[in-house]
């Protein structure tokens, strides 16, 4: 296990960055911004990271990332993840904007995306561009339909959970196991169920805790 620090290991001609001991022989995009105390465990999440931002990707302070969790995007995807949070063997999906904010938890096999795959197109439009995009060298997934995500600070987002492209999920609220969540999500809720539904709302015991 590499240390908790700032980006270590070598860097590369183009300003890429190997995680010292990584099983998989990858790099950290230099268009990746790591705050202090970062902590990634493979650079296996960024195989599929397509992104051409000059900063296209931000991770705060003490930011944890384990088992897998992956970042696939387009050349104008834009990820940000505030301090503390950790994902845990999830899919992020950007070709617009996603923003987790500060002490965000987010479990494994959670799916989070802004962007649907040609979902305005017909099946001859749709089977044009899978076709198109099996010649690409870099074999990039195909975006369609962007619509920017936003998660603030102390979300907990549960195993298996759908979070669609247009949600805004508010502070403090719990988005259960295997949920599917679109639309405006009130702060301080919990959030059950295909589609998701509010079934309780908590008390706002972080609210005199500016993180």
């Amino acid at each position: 296990m590499r240390e908790n620090l700032i980006q270590t290991g070598e860097v590369d001609e183009e300003g890429r960055t190997s995680i010292p001991y990584d099983w998989y022989p990858g790099f950290i995009p230099k268009n990746v911004s790591l705050g202090k105390n970062v902590y990634i465990d493979s650079s296996f999440g960024f195989a599929a990271f397509n992104s051409q931002n000059k900063v296209a990707m931000q991770m705060g302070h003490a930011c944890s990332c384990y088992d897998r969790s992956t970042f696939v995007t387009s050349g104008t995807g834009k990820i940000k993840i505030g301090d503390y949070s950790f994902v845990n063997g999830c899919t992020i999906i950007c070709s617009d904007h996603i923003t987790l904010g500060k002490y965000v938890m987010v479990a494994w096999g959670a799916v989070i995306y802004d962007n649907y795959l040609a979902s305005d197109l017909n099946s001859k439009e749709r089977s044009e561009i899978l076709s198109n995009n099996s010649m690409l060298e870099n074999r990039e997934m195909p975006f369609s339909g962007s619509s920017p995500i936003t998660i603030e600070d102390n979300v907990w987002i549960g195993f298996d959970a759908v979070v669609k492209p247009g949600t805004t999920i508010g502070r403090g609220s719990i988005i259960g196991s295997k949920s599917v969540v679109s639309g405006i999500i009130p702060p301080y809720s919990v959030v059950v169920g295909n589609p998701g539904r509010i079934i309780k709302k908590l008390e706002p015991t972080d609210k005199n805790h500016k993180p």
